[in-house]
């Protein structure tokens, strides 16, 4: 879409340039409607009217809409590249999510979620994942397939267990994993020594193991 909207500004600045007569005049004018068009088609704040082009949407932003449950139908939408959901009631995700495979930002903050459907896994383009404030206590392991995730947020869930699935992350340059319960770190940090933001502040990890684990992190920005 953008290579399309580049192409377009580039022609309509030509035709601008060679404006000789009403049939270029003409034809400027329908390219900067298009463009528009274009613009404003890919962004929707509401469901329903979504629904009726879903395969145009690309932006769908549910904020503070008061949902209490995520229509199957969003499985729909598999051209999305942003969902926002952020500040709802969510206890669930449909398993449907995991048709979004052109998705790159799902944030779904401020929820009340309780897990994670394993269909996430499929999700395989994105890179920002917000999960922070919700009611996890543990990950589906098929999130071990987000290779390309630069962004995982989880601060404020009630994680017991440092999250394995992480190390499979090879993008992964920002943890946030602050406020939960974990205990204990795993046995090798390493791999994780090429993040650039690492927060586990406010879980009840044992100081003198964290010094000694976050050694590696030397070009980490770590807040324990």
């Amino acid at each position: 879409m953008e290579k399309l909207l580049r192409l377009l500004i580039n022609l309509m600045n030509k035709l601008f340039k060679q404006i000789y007569n009403m049939k270029t005049i003409f034809i400027s004018i329908m390219l900067i409607s298009l463009i528009l068009n274009l613009g404003f088609s890919q962004k929707y704040t509401s469901f329903d009217e979504a629904l009726a082009n879903p395969s145009n949407v690309q932006t769908l932003d549910l904020r503070m809409q008061n949902l209490n449950s995520l229509s199957s139908e969003i499985g729909n939408f598999t051209n999305l590249k942003i969902l926002h959901l952020v500040g709802n009631s969510l206890t669930s995700l449909p398993v449907e999510i995991g048709n979004l495979t052109n998705l790159e930002v799902l944030s779904v903050s401020s929820n009340a979620l309780t897990s994670l459907p394993s269909s996430i896994g499929n999700l395989t383009k994105l890179k920002v994942l917000i999960l922070a404030d919700n009611q996890l206590d543990s990950l589906p392991m098929e999130l071990s397939s987000l290779v390309n995730l630069q962004t995982l947020h989880l601060r404020n869930n009630n994680i017991t267990v440092f999250p394995k699935e992480v190390f499979a992350m090879t993008s992964l340059t920002d943890l946030n994993l602050a406020n939960n319960k974990i205990t204990e770190l795993p046995a090798d940090f390493s791999n994780l020594a090429r993040l650039n933001t690492l927060d586990i502040s406010g879980n009840t990890i044992d100081t003198k193991i964290l010094k000694k684990e976050l050694k590696a992190f030397k070009d980490t920005e770590v807040t324990f």
